[in-house]
């Protein structure tokens, strides 16, 4: 949606450019803000999509993706400096970080399983 917006910045600009409708005016810093924001929540929609396209995520599919996800959130708390979004960040990478060593752990009992005859 918010990629949708920016699409469509300068119509809405024109749109809201009559004075009847200077409430529904959104100024540079907030176009910047929307921009920011669909850079940061892009490789989640993308994984989103990658797991959803998956009839039945396996390992080896969840497996590089909680590690690419997290790799991109660090980066970005380096490279937005924005309000929520550093804290949003963090919480993300401690998140997918706790799911990613429950993998781990479960990796060796879940081949015991199917191993064992």
């Amino acid at each position: 949606m918010l990629e949708r917006a920016l699409t469509l910045k300068d119509s809405y600009i024109q749109f809201t450019s009559s004075p009847a409708m200077d409430s529904y005016k959104v100024t540079p810093l907030e176009w910047e803000k929307v921009g920011v924001m669909v850079n940061f929540l892009m490789p989640l929609y993308e994984a989103t999509l990658i797991i959803s396209s998956l009839g039945y995520p396996t390992i080896n599919h969840a497996l590089p993706l909680y590690l690419l996800l997290i790799k991109q959130l660090k980066d970005s708390t380096k490279q937005y400096d924005m309000g929520p979004i550093k804290p949003a960040s963090k919480e993300m990478v401690s998140k997918l970080s706790k799911y990613l060593k429950f993998l781990i752990l479960k990796v060796p009992e879940i081949c015991s399983e199917i191993l064992d005859p």
